[in-house]
C-alpha cells in the first residue's frame, strides 16, 4: 500500500509526501522497492525527494540499495551528494570506501567532505577485524584530512571526529593520534585552524585522555583561536 501510495506521490510531484512515504519504506528494508525508489536519484530535479530516497535506500541495505547510492555521489546538487555519501555509511565495504576517498574526502564542498569523514568513520568503526588493511587505509585519508593545510575548519573537524568515531585498532591509532598531534612538539607546527579543529574533536568526541593537553593549550603558547577551543573542548568534556 505505501508503495503505491509513494508512486502516485511521485507521479503528482508531491515531493514532500513522498518523501515521507520513502523513508516509511525504507523502514521495512525490503530489497524488492529499491527499483521503484531508484527512479527519483534518476530525476533532473525534486532534491527535497532525491535526499529522502537516500535515506531510504541506506536504511534498506544491500548491493542495490549501495549501487543506486553509489550513483547518486554524482548528482548536481550537494545536499543529494552529501546524503547519499551518509547512507554509504552503512555498506562497509571496499568499494565504497574506494568512492568515499574519491569522492567524498576528494570533494570540493566542505559540506560534502564533512559528511565523508563521518562516514568513513562510521564504514572503520563497522569493519570486521579481518580488514585490518582496509581499516588503516581509512585512517591514514583522515589523518591527512585533519593536519592538512584546512580551507574550512569544520572539514578539518568532521575528518578527526571521523577518526575518534572509527575509535582504536588495537595499536591506539586514533588516541595517539590526538595525543601526538596536541602535544608540546607537534601543536606549534601544525596550523592554528588544524589545532582548533583537533581540539574541537576531541571535545565532542570526550575523549578524556588527551584532557590534559587542551589544558596547557588553553594556558596560552599558541594562537588566540586554538586557545578558545581548547576551552571549548574542556568545557564539553564537562
Amino acid at each position: 500500500v505505501l508503495l503505491e501510495q509513494y508512486k502516485a506521490a511521485v507521479d503528482a510531484r508531491h515531493d514532500e509526501l513522498a518523501s515521507v512515504l520513502a523513508i516509511a519504506i525504507g523502514r521495512f528494508r525490503l530489497d524488492t522497492v529499491v527499483p521503484e525508489l531508484s527512479r527519483a536519484i534518476k530525476m533532473k530535479k525534486h532534491e527535497l525527494l532525491k535526499v529522502h530516497v537516500c535515506q531510504a535506500l541506506g536504511q534498506i541495505g544491500g548491493d542495490a540499495a549501495r549501487d543506486v547510492l553509489l550513483r547518486a555521489l554524482g548528482d548536481r546538487k550537494k545536499n543529494v551528494q552529501g546524503a547519499a555519501v551518509l547512507a554509504l555509511s552503512r555498506f562497509p565495504d571496499k568499494k565504497v570506501v574506494g568512492k568515499l576517498l574519491k569522492d567524498g574526502l576528494g570533494s570540493g564542498d566542505n559540506q560534502v567532505k564533512a559528511y565523508a569523514c563521518v562516514a568513513l568513520g562510521r564504514i572503520g568503526r563497522d569493519l570486521p577485524d579481518s580488514e585490518t588493511g582496509l581499516k588503516r587505509t581509512i585512517a591514514k585519508a583522515l589523518e591527512e584530512a585533519a593536519v592538512k593545510p584546512a580551507t574550512n575548519i569544520y572539514a578539518a573537524m568532521y575528518a578527526a571526529l571521523g577518526l575518534g568515531i572509527m575509535g582504536d585498532m588495537g595499536d591506539d591509532s586514533a588516541e595517539s593520534f590526538f595525543k601526538t598531534s596536541l602535544g608540546k612538539k607537534e601543536r606549534t607546527k601544525i596550523r592554528a585552524e588544524n589545532g582548533s579543529a583537533m581540539a574541537m574533536a576531541a571535545g565532542l568526541l570526550e575523549m578524556s585522555s588527551v584532557a590534559p593537553l587542551l589544558r596547557e593549550i588553553s594556558k596560552g603558547g599558541v594562537d588566540y583561536d586554538f586557545m578558545g577551543y581548547a576551552c571549548f573542548a574542556l568545557a564539553a568534556m564537562g
